[in-house]
């Protein structure tokens, strides 16, 4: 089958020019059609860039076609954020409408689709593919199309990666306030600096008017992207997300690492706890090195155990650092909407833990829905939202009001404080009398872009801005906001 042409009066990113088939004429084609909040989609990411690299020097492209599922990824604008944020390099086309989804048949996130020198569909691969599978099958292609004379003996460059940002924040994701350090009783707050592939541990003071300052940091992931364990300097991580503390261990979710990691404040030393550093599905046995931690997200310590929101798995997990052992506590692993049992229960990308009582409060991001998991009943109870494709900005009585991909939720003087994400704004929900309104915000980007998540310190709301590589404070009572200022 002919693929079918890409539409005219199309959008295009990360490229100079709109592409044709003609321009592709002679080369084999990866397309990739994806959204940017769906965590399997950005499993294949890195795929992807292997990929790439792999047949650098071979007439083959990768070519994203991003067909959004919530509104707020339909604007180029936010597109394009998304694509510096995760570091894609090759050229997108905007389907916002789903034209060429459809006319390719598409019926899912993530599918890849392999097209021949000659412009014919070769396969449809929906889901994550295996990395060997796909390679062995591009390199096929190639040869078999060079055996034919079809191929290009020249390669086409289409690419104009947009530059990243020039800030001392990247994309910042998660912000924790942590306990103090035994010497003082100043907080430490932990920011990761997810852009930049680090986490900064800062002692906080309060300024005479309440605000909090922070007064020295510490910067841990000096070894650029990667994995490598090691001194604070020496060490690296690859786009991690949330923290916190137990005892001198501060709990790292390094999320495109697949791994779960400690820093140790006394030693200053970071070390790989949990995760073999793939994303793929496979049956783990009791050492915690060899279980796939699929995008870990948020960490929080209750008692001598940690949890961990492992979105890519659509479950929130238990690692115990005494034994240690790391299992999956809440969430069948099916990607839904369902309350129940623990074991039971269905989860959608749970993006953010925060202790709620004897529950723990989470932001379950692809079904918009604020959760919390009691941990005396062992089940999954649900505060608002109520499924995959139920999402907006709406205010008012829960069981009406909508959120559209919220990252973060905590709970603070009676009230639940919402990151909604994809709706540039701050919630904040009434626990005596069961309402939603907007705290902060107006949906413009300027005053919020796609904030990662939340926290709080004295009376004051912390929140990465992570589109405007900031984080803001909001002030609980007045909503006044300020920026929080590194020295």
């Amino acid at each position: 089958m002919k693929a079918p042409s890409f539409p005219t009066e199309a959008t295009w990113l990360n490229t100079d020019d709109p592409i044709a088939w003609d321009d592709l004429r002679g080369h084999v084609v990866l397309l990739d059609f994806w959204t940017y909040c769906c965590v399997n989609c950005m499993h294949v990411l890195p795929v992807l860039q292997r990929l790439e690299e792999r047949f650098r020097d071979e007439p083959f492209h990768v070519i994203g076609v991003h067909a959004a599922k919530f509104d707020e990824e339909k604007d180029p604008a936010n597109i394009r954020a998304a694509i510096a944020r995760h570091g894609i390099d090759h050229p997108v086309l905007v389907d916002s409408d789903h034209e060429l989804w459809q006319q390719y048949a598409v019926r899912a996130w993530p599918t890849l689709v392999l097209i021949d020198a000659e412009g014919k569909i070769v396969q449809t691969m929906p889901g994550e593919p295996n990395e060997a599978d796909l390679g062995k099958r591009i390199a096929d292609v190639l040869e078999r199309d060079r055996f034919s004379e079809a191929l290009s003996n020249e390669k086409r460059v289409f690419t104009k990666p947009d530059a990243g940002p020039d800030s001392f924040l990247s994309y910042p994701g998660k912000v924790r306030v942590l306990p103090p350090r035994e010497e003082n009783d100043k907080p430490l707050l932990a920011v990761t600096d997810t852009g930049h592939h680090r986490v900064l541990l800062a002692d906080v003071s309060f300024e005479k008017d309440g605000w909090p300052a922070i007064e020295s940091y510490e910067t841990i992931g000096g070894g650029g992207v990667g994995k490598q364990d090691g001194a604070y300097d020496a060490a690296s991580f690859r786009r991690p997300q949330g923290v916190d503390r137990m005892g001198s261990v501060v709990y790292v979710a390094d999320t495109e690492n697949h791994l779960l990691r400690g820093i140790d404040l006394e030693t200053k030393r970071v070390t790989t706890l949990a995760g073999t550093g793939g994303s793929e599905p496979r049956a783990g046995g009791d050492n915690p090195r060899e279980l796939a931690v699929r995008s870990p997200w948020d960490c929080l310590a209750l008692g001598d155990v940690v949890l961990v929101s492992v979105a890519g798995a659509h479950q929130i997990w238990a690692y115990e650092p005494t034994r240690p052992v790391f299992f999956p506590l809440v969430g069948s692993g099916h990607e839904n909407h369902v309350d129940g049992p623990f074991k039971e229960a269905q989860l959608a990308q749970p993006s953010s833990l925060a202790p709620l009582g004897h529950a723990v409060l989470f932001a379950d991001s692809e079904v918009s829905s604020i959760r919390f998991a009691d941990l005396e009943k062992m089940e999954v109870f649900t505060v608002m939202g109520r499924g995959l494709f139920d999402f907006g900005d709406e205010d008012g009585p829960l069981e009406h009001a909508q959120l559209q991909h919220p990252l973060g939720a905590v709970f603070l003087h009676g009230a639940i404080y919402i990151a909604d994400t994809f709706n540039n704004k701050i919630k904040r929900i009434d626990w005596e009398t069961k309402t939603i309104a907007t705290f902060f915000g107006d949906g413009s980007r300027e005053l919020l872009f796609e904030p990662g998540g939340l926290d709080a310190v004295g009376d004051v709301l912390l929140v990465p801005d992570t589109n405007n590589h900031r984080v803001r404070m909001i002030h609980r009572e007045t909503a006044e906001v300020r920026d929080l200022a590194f020295p």
